[in-house]
């Protein structure tokens, strides 16, 4: 993993839902502060649209799609996995504080994580 780059304390966050759950979203990401960074993961079927989501400017909306063949939660569930690789640092940083919420959709994956999670 890469150490954590920024200098000033930061407000980073993990948001893994599926398409049925842009309320919790919406709800959430009104009460993040302005100075946010991360990203919102929303998993989709093929025929589904993802709405514009109001956010803070640094947190970013990616819509995963899930195939046919793929089972509920695993485009998500890959997905977070390759985020925790690139931006949890191997040393905890007490002035960065790091947020990981996850809807029903990632309730059977979860654990493969390996990381403490807050059920939205």
């Amino acid at each position: 993993m890469r150490p954590h780059r920024c200098s000033e304390p930061l407000d980073h966050l993990l948001v893994v839902v599926e398409h049925e759950e842009l309320d919790a979203v919406r709800a959430l990401l009104a009460l993040v502060p302005e100075t946010t960074y991360g990203q919102v993961f929303v998993e989709t079927g093929p025929d589904q649209t993802l709405p514009t989501l109001a956010r803070p400017g640094r947190v970013t909306v990616h819509q995963i799609v899930r195939s046919a063949e793929d089972r509920r939660g695993t485009p998500a569930l890959l997905a977070s996995q390759a985020w925790i690789s690139e931006w949890m640092p191997d040393d905890a940083d007490p002035a960065r504080e790091l947020a990981i919420y996850v809807g029903a959709c990632m309730q059977a994956g979860s654990p493969a994580l390996g990381v403490p999670l807050v059920r939205l």
